[in-house]
Protein backbone atom coordinates (compact mmCIF):
# COMPACT_ATOMS: atom_id res chain seq x y z
CA UNK A 1 0.00 0.00 0.00
CA UNK A 2 1.36 3.59 -0.91
CA UNK A 3 1.25 6.41 1.54
CA UNK A 4 -0.12 9.86 0.58
CA UNK A 5 2.21 12.77 -0.12
CA UNK A 6 0.28 14.38 2.90
CA UNK A 7 -1.31 11.83 5.41
CA UNK A 8 -3.16 12.63 7.91
CA UNK A 9 -1.47 11.00 10.32
CA UNK A 10 2.37 10.35 10.96
CA UNK A 11 3.39 7.62 13.82
CA UNK A 12 6.69 7.90 14.64
CA UNK A 13 8.64 4.70 16.01
CA UNK A 14 12.06 5.24 17.51
CA UNK A 15 13.76 1.48 17.55
CA UNK A 16 17.42 0.15 18.71
CA UNK A 17 17.78 -3.42 19.36
CA UNK A 18 14.25 -4.00 19.11
CA UNK A 19 14.69 -6.88 16.28
CA UNK A 20 13.08 -9.36 18.65
CA UNK A 21 9.34 -6.87 18.61
CA UNK A 22 9.62 -4.94 16.12
CA UNK A 23 7.73 -6.35 13.67
CA UNK A 24 5.07 -6.90 16.05
CA UNK A 25 4.78 -3.11 16.80
CA UNK A 26 4.75 -2.61 12.79
CA UNK A 27 1.93 -5.28 12.47
CA UNK A 28 -0.16 -3.36 15.20
CA UNK A 29 0.00 0.26 12.89
CA UNK A 30 -0.86 -1.85 9.82
CA UNK A 31 -4.08 -3.52 11.24
CA UNK A 32 -5.63 0.50 12.02
CA UNK A 33 -8.50 0.79 10.94
CA UNK A 34 -7.89 4.43 10.16
CA UNK A 35 -5.32 3.73 6.84
CA UNK A 36 -4.03 7.71 5.65
CA UNK A 37 -1.23 7.79 7.73
CA UNK A 38 3.15 7.36 7.10
CA UNK A 39 4.62 5.55 9.52
CA UNK A 40 8.57 6.90 10.34
CA UNK A 41 11.10 3.64 11.70
CA UNK A 42 14.03 5.44 13.19
CA UNK A 43 16.51 3.41 13.63
CA UNK A 44 19.46 4.42 16.72
CA UNK A 45 22.09 2.39 15.33
CA UNK A 46 20.66 -0.82 16.20
CA UNK A 47 23.33 -3.60 16.03
CA UNK A 48 20.82 -6.79 16.15
CA UNK A 49 19.28 -6.57 12.75
CA UNK A 50 16.68 -4.26 13.92
CA UNK A 51 17.44 -1.89 10.49
CA UNK A 52 17.36 -4.88 8.17
CA UNK A 53 14.15 -5.76 9.26
CA UNK A 54 12.71 -2.25 9.15
CA UNK A 55 13.96 -1.96 5.81
CA UNK A 56 12.36 -5.63 4.85
CA UNK A 57 8.89 -4.72 6.11
CA UNK A 58 9.15 -1.27 4.27
CA UNK A 59 9.87 -3.04 0.95
CA UNK A 60 6.20 -3.88 1.21
CA UNK A 61 4.41 -1.26 2.28
CA UNK A 62 4.94 2.66 1.40
CA UNK A 63 3.41 3.77 4.03
CA UNK A 64 6.14 3.13 5.96
CA UNK A 65 9.44 4.81 5.34
CA UNK A 66 12.80 3.51 7.63
CA UNK A 67 15.65 6.95 9.07
CA UNK A 68 18.32 5.31 9.68
CA UNK A 69 20.78 7.10 12.43
CA UNK A 70 24.83 6.41 11.92
CA UNK A 71 25.29 6.41 15.67
CA UNK A 72 23.62 6.54 18.72
CA UNK A 73 21.57 9.22 19.99
CA UNK A 74 19.11 7.97 22.17
CA UNK A 75 15.26 7.78 22.02
CA UNK A 76 13.86 11.84 22.80
CA UNK A 77 17.00 12.56 19.70
CA UNK A 78 15.25 9.58 17.57
CA UNK A 79 11.84 10.87 17.83
CA UNK A 80 13.16 14.78 17.13
CA UNK A 81 14.26 12.99 13.78
CA UNK A 82 11.29 11.99 13.44
CA UNK A 83 9.10 14.95 13.70
CA UNK A 84 11.32 16.67 11.48
CA UNK A 85 10.70 14.13 8.88
CA UNK A 86 6.84 14.11 9.41
CA UNK A 87 4.57 14.83 6.82
CA UNK A 88 1.17 14.39 8.83
CA UNK A 89 -1.40 16.49 10.44
CA UNK A 90 -1.02 15.19 13.70
CA UNK A 91 1.59 13.27 15.31
CA UNK A 92 1.78 9.84 17.05
CA UNK A 93 4.41 8.27 18.85
CA UNK A 94 4.51 4.26 19.61
CA UNK A 95 7.94 2.44 21.02
CA UNK A 96 9.36 -0.55 19.84
CA UNK A 97 8.18 -3.37 21.88
CA UNK A 98 4.66 -2.23 22.27
CA UNK A 99 1.12 -2.01 20.21
CA UNK A 100 -1.96 -0.21 19.24
CA UNK A 101 -5.67 -1.62 19.20
CA UNK A 102 -6.90 -1.51 15.91
CA UNK A 103 -9.12 1.03 16.64
CA UNK A 104 -5.99 3.80 18.26
CA UNK A 105 -5.97 5.84 15.33
CA UNK A 106 -9.45 6.12 14.34
CA UNK A 107 -10.53 6.67 17.59
CA UNK A 108 -8.05 9.34 18.39
CA UNK A 109 -8.35 10.95 15.70
CA UNK A 110 -12.68 11.51 16.14
CA UNK A 111 -11.64 13.30 19.50
CA UNK A 112 -8.70 15.37 18.31
CA UNK A 113 -10.43 16.53 15.01
CA UNK A 114 -13.79 17.93 17.27
CA UNK A 115 -11.98 21.64 17.34
CA UNK A 116 -8.55 22.76 16.73
CA UNK A 117 -5.77 22.51 18.80
CA UNK A 118 -7.51 19.59 20.45
CA UNK A 119 -4.14 16.87 21.89
CA UNK A 120 -6.56 13.29 22.13
CA UNK A 121 -5.46 10.87 24.76
CA UNK A 122 -6.57 7.54 25.70
CA UNK A 123 -5.93 4.24 28.41
CA UNK A 124 -4.00 1.26 28.16
CA UNK A 125 -3.53 -2.41 28.69
CA UNK A 126 -0.67 -2.73 31.04
CA UNK A 127 0.95 -6.22 29.46
CA UNK A 128 2.78 -7.48 32.90
CA UNK A 129 6.01 -10.00 32.39
CA UNK A 130 3.44 -13.02 33.19
CA UNK A 131 1.01 -12.34 30.26
CA UNK A 132 -0.86 -10.84 32.34
CA UNK A 133 -2.89 -7.43 31.44
CA UNK A 134 -4.57 -4.79 33.64
CA UNK A 135 -6.30 -1.63 32.04
CA UNK A 136 -6.00 1.95 32.57
CA UNK A 137 -8.88 4.14 31.56
CA UNK A 138 -9.56 7.61 32.28
CA UNK A 139 -13.17 9.22 32.44
CA UNK A 140 -14.50 10.49 29.37
CA UNK A 141 -13.31 14.50 29.83
CA UNK A 142 -12.71 17.59 28.07
CA UNK A 143 -10.08 19.74 29.92
CA UNK A 144 -8.90 23.03 28.67
CA UNK A 145 -5.35 23.15 28.19
CA UNK A 146 -4.09 24.87 31.55
CA UNK A 147 -6.46 22.53 33.27
CA UNK A 148 -4.89 19.57 31.55
CA UNK A 149 -0.90 21.19 32.63
CA UNK A 150 -2.33 20.98 36.10
CA UNK A 151 -3.72 17.84 36.25
CA UNK A 152 -0.89 16.15 34.60
CA UNK A 153 1.39 17.99 36.99
CA UNK A 154 -0.62 16.58 39.91
CA UNK A 155 -0.05 12.85 38.99
CA UNK A 156 -4.02 12.67 37.06
CA UNK A 157 -3.51 12.76 33.86
CA UNK A 158 -0.77 11.11 31.82
CA UNK A 159 2.51 11.97 30.64
CA UNK A 160 3.25 9.40 28.26
CA UNK A 161 3.99 9.92 24.25
CA UNK A 162 2.41 6.92 23.04
CA UNK A 163 -1.45 7.02 24.33
CA UNK A 164 -1.33 10.21 22.64
CA UNK A 165 -2.70 12.28 19.34
CA UNK A 166 -1.09 15.90 18.70
CA UNK A 167 -1.70 17.90 16.23
CA UNK A 168 1.50 18.69 14.48
CA UNK A 169 1.53 22.49 14.73
CA UNK A 170 2.02 22.03 18.68
CA UNK A 171 5.52 20.65 17.90
CA UNK A 172 6.09 23.42 15.29
CA UNK A 173 9.19 24.72 17.14
CA UNK A 174 8.90 21.82 19.87
CA UNK A 175 11.26 19.05 20.43
CA UNK A 176 11.76 16.29 23.24
CA UNK A 177 15.37 17.18 25.40
CA UNK A 178 18.01 15.16 23.78
CA UNK A 179 20.60 13.28 26.04
CA UNK A 180 18.26 12.51 29.16
CA UNK A 181 17.53 8.90 29.50
CA UNK A 182 14.93 9.78 31.57
CA UNK A 183 12.10 12.26 31.99
CA UNK A 184 12.13 13.64 28.40
CA UNK A 185 8.41 12.66 28.22
CA UNK A 186 7.21 14.79 30.88
CA UNK A 187 9.40 17.71 30.06
CA UNK A 188 7.73 18.18 26.30
CA UNK A 189 4.21 16.92 26.75
CA UNK A 190 3.48 19.44 29.95
CA UNK A 191 4.51 22.15 26.85
CA UNK A 192 2.31 20.47 24.63
CA UNK A 193 -0.82 20.24 27.38
CA UNK A 194 -0.01 23.97 27.56
CA UNK A 195 -0.13 24.85 24.21
CA UNK A 196 -3.28 22.90 23.15
CA UNK A 197 -6.65 24.36 23.09
CA UNK A 198 -8.09 21.53 25.06
CA UNK A 199 -6.90 17.73 25.55
CA UNK A 200 -9.82 14.84 25.01
CA UNK A 201 -9.34 12.00 27.26
CA UNK A 202 -10.88 9.16 25.29
CA UNK A 203 -12.36 6.28 27.63
CA UNK A 204 -10.90 2.97 26.11
CA UNK A 205 -7.38 1.11 26.49
CA UNK A 206 -6.11 1.00 23.20
CA UNK A 207 -2.40 0.66 23.92
CA UNK A 208 -0.30 -2.03 24.79
CA UNK A 209 2.31 -0.89 27.08
CA UNK A 210 4.58 -4.22 28.01
CA UNK A 211 5.96 -4.53 31.24
CA UNK A 212 9.82 -4.90 30.39
CA UNK A 213 12.22 -5.67 33.44
CA UNK A 214 15.36 -4.30 31.22
CA UNK A 215 13.89 -1.39 29.74
CA UNK A 216 14.73 2.09 30.30
CA UNK A 217 12.02 2.72 32.38
CA UNK A 218 12.85 -0.06 34.92
CA UNK A 219 16.43 -0.24 34.56
CA UNK A 220 17.81 3.33 34.67
CA UNK A 221 16.69 5.39 37.61
CA UNK A 222 17.93 8.52 35.83
CA UNK A 223 20.80 10.77 37.02
CA UNK A 224 20.55 14.44 38.38
CA UNK A 225 22.04 15.65 34.91
CA UNK A 226 18.44 13.98 33.32
CA UNK A 227 16.93 16.18 36.01
CA UNK A 228 18.41 18.98 35.08
CA UNK A 229 18.16 18.87 31.14
CA UNK A 230 14.29 18.28 32.09
CA UNK A 231 13.71 21.63 34.24
CA UNK A 232 16.28 23.63 32.01
CA UNK A 233 13.40 22.18 29.21
CA UNK A 234 10.83 23.15 31.25
CA UNK A 235 11.75 26.57 32.49
CA UNK A 236 12.78 27.33 28.38
CA UNK A 237 9.61 26.05 26.81
CA UNK A 238 6.78 26.11 29.78
CA UNK A 239 5.32 29.79 30.24
CA UNK A 240 6.22 31.41 33.54
CA UNK A 241 2.13 31.38 34.13
CA UNK A 242 2.45 27.32 34.79
CA UNK A 243 5.36 27.10 36.76
CA UNK A 244 4.24 30.08 39.97
CA UNK A 245 1.02 31.49 40.98
CA UNK A 246 -1.65 29.27 41.24
CA UNK A 247 0.76 26.35 39.72
CA UNK A 248 3.43 26.95 42.18
CA UNK A 249 1.85 24.14 44.13
CA UNK A 250 1.12 21.17 41.39
CA UNK A 251 4.75 22.46 39.78
CA UNK A 252 6.31 21.65 42.46
CA UNK A 253 4.13 18.33 42.84
CA UNK A 254 5.68 17.60 38.89
CA UNK A 255 9.24 18.22 40.57
CA UNK A 256 8.47 15.74 43.41
CA UNK A 257 7.04 13.14 41.01
CA UNK A 258 10.36 13.20 38.66
CA UNK A 259 12.77 12.29 42.18
CA UNK A 260 9.78 9.93 42.82
CA UNK A 261 10.24 8.12 39.68
CA UNK A 262 14.30 8.28 40.30
CA UNK A 263 13.60 6.60 43.62
CA UNK A 264 10.53 3.97 42.05
CA UNK A 265 12.53 2.71 39.08
CA UNK A 266 16.14 2.60 42.07
CA UNK A 267 14.24 0.19 44.21
CA UNK A 268 13.71 -2.43 41.90
CA UNK A 269 17.34 -1.94 40.01
CA UNK A 270 19.66 -4.73 39.75
CA UNK A 271 22.59 -2.22 39.15
CA UNK A 272 23.90 -1.62 42.75
CA UNK A 273 24.87 1.94 41.01
CA UNK A 274 20.99 2.27 39.99
CA UNK A 275 20.18 1.18 43.49
CA UNK A 276 21.86 4.27 44.91
CA UNK A 277 20.02 6.83 43.77
CA UNK A 278 17.01 6.49 45.97
CA UNK A 279 18.90 8.05 48.72
CA UNK A 280 20.14 10.73 46.05
CA UNK A 281 16.78 11.41 45.20
CA UNK A 282 15.45 11.99 48.76
CA UNK A 283 18.73 14.68 49.28
CA UNK A 284 18.13 16.39 46.17
CA UNK A 285 14.68 16.56 46.68
CA UNK A 286 14.08 20.03 49.43
CA UNK A 287 11.74 20.41 51.81
CA UNK A 288 10.57 23.91 49.84
CA UNK A 289 9.23 21.34 46.66
CA UNK A 290 7.65 19.09 49.01
CA UNK A 291 5.59 21.13 51.40
CA UNK A 292 3.61 22.65 48.21
CA UNK A 293 3.28 19.73 46.56
CA UNK A 294 1.81 18.04 49.49
CA UNK A 295 -1.31 20.87 49.32
CA UNK A 296 -1.62 20.65 45.46
CA UNK A 297 -1.32 16.68 45.15
CA UNK A 298 -1.36 15.18 48.28
CA UNK A 299 -0.58 11.45 47.42
CA UNK A 300 2.17 12.61 45.33
CA UNK A 301 3.17 14.84 48.65
CA UNK A 302 2.83 12.01 51.02
CA UNK A 303 5.37 9.46 48.96
CA UNK A 304 7.75 12.84 48.91
CA UNK A 305 7.53 13.27 52.37
CA UNK A 306 8.18 9.50 53.16
CA UNK A 307 11.00 9.41 50.53
CA UNK A 308 12.85 12.49 52.63
CA UNK A 309 12.18 10.67 55.87
CA UNK A 310 13.46 7.32 55.24
CA UNK A 311 14.54 6.33 51.59
CA UNK A 312 14.61 2.54 52.78
CA UNK A 313 11.90 2.02 53.84
CA UNK A 314 10.10 4.44 50.56
CA UNK A 315 12.23 1.55 48.40
CA UNK A 316 10.84 -1.54 50.46
CA UNK A 317 7.36 -0.06 50.36
CA UNK A 318 7.30 0.58 46.56
CA UNK A 319 9.68 -2.77 45.32
CA UNK A 320 6.75 -4.60 47.51
CA UNK A 321 4.01 -2.73 44.90
CA UNK A 322 6.06 -3.53 41.93
CA UNK A 323 5.92 -7.26 42.61
CA UNK A 324 2.11 -7.10 43.76
CA UNK A 325 1.56 -4.81 40.62
CA UNK A 326 4.17 -5.94 37.72
CA UNK A 327 5.67 -8.50 38.96
CA UNK A 328 8.87 -7.12 38.96
CA UNK A 329 11.10 -7.58 41.94
CA UNK A 330 13.61 -6.30 43.58
CA UNK A 331 16.77 -6.55 41.71
CA UNK A 332 15.57 -8.34 38.47
CA UNK A 333 15.28 -5.04 36.33
CA UNK A 334 18.70 -5.24 33.82
CA UNK A 335 21.07 -2.98 34.55
CA UNK A 336 20.65 -0.21 32.19
CA UNK A 337 21.55 -0.19 28.44
CA UNK A 338 24.35 2.15 27.37
CA UNK A 339 23.57 5.79 26.38
CA UNK A 340 24.90 8.22 23.93
CA UNK A 341 26.41 10.47 26.90
CA UNK A 342 28.90 9.17 29.27
CA UNK A 343 27.91 7.53 32.61
CA UNK A 344 27.67 10.47 35.38
CA UNK A 345 29.34 9.92 38.53
CA UNK A 346 26.97 10.57 41.18
CA UNK A 347 -15.57 6.20 22.43
CA UNK A 348 -17.94 7.91 24.21
CA UNK A 349 -17.98 11.44 23.62
CA UNK A 350 -16.35 13.78 26.40
CA UNK A 351 -18.64 15.63 28.74
CA UNK A 352 -18.25 19.10 28.88
CA UNK A 353 -14.99 21.23 29.89
CA UNK A 354 -14.40 19.98 33.26
CA UNK A 355 -11.48 21.30 36.06
CA UNK A 356 -10.23 17.70 36.77
CA UNK A 357 -9.54 14.67 34.60
CA UNK A 358 -10.72 13.15 37.60
CA UNK A 359 -9.25 9.07 38.64
CA UNK A 360 -8.13 6.93 36.16
CA UNK A 361 -9.43 2.89 36.59
CA UNK A 362 -5.98 1.22 37.32
CA UNK A 363 -3.96 3.59 39.29
CA UNK A 364 -1.90 6.97 39.24
CA UNK A 365 -0.89 7.72 35.94
CA UNK A 366 1.98 9.45 36.84
CA UNK A 367 3.90 6.65 37.89
CA UNK A 368 5.76 4.14 36.08
CA UNK A 369 4.56 1.63 33.94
Amino acid sequence: MEASRNPEITIILPCHNAAASLERAVASVQAQTFADFELLIVDDASTDGSLACARRLAASDGRLRVLPLARNVGVGAARNHGIDAARGSYAAFLDADDEYLPGFLATLHDAAAAAPGTVAVCGHQVVLPDGGTAARTPPATLLPGAGAVRDAMRGRLTLFPWDKLVPLPLLEDLRFPEGPRRFEDLALLLAVYARSAQVSLVPEALVRYRISPGGLTWASAGSEADFQAALRHLEAHLAEEFRSGPFTGPYCAVLTLMRLLTAQTASVAADPYERSRAADAARLLPWRTVIPAVRAAPVIGAAGLLLKASPRLYGMLYGGYARRRYGIRAGAAAPAPATAGPRPRRRRRPRAAHRSAGRWRGTVPGLPG
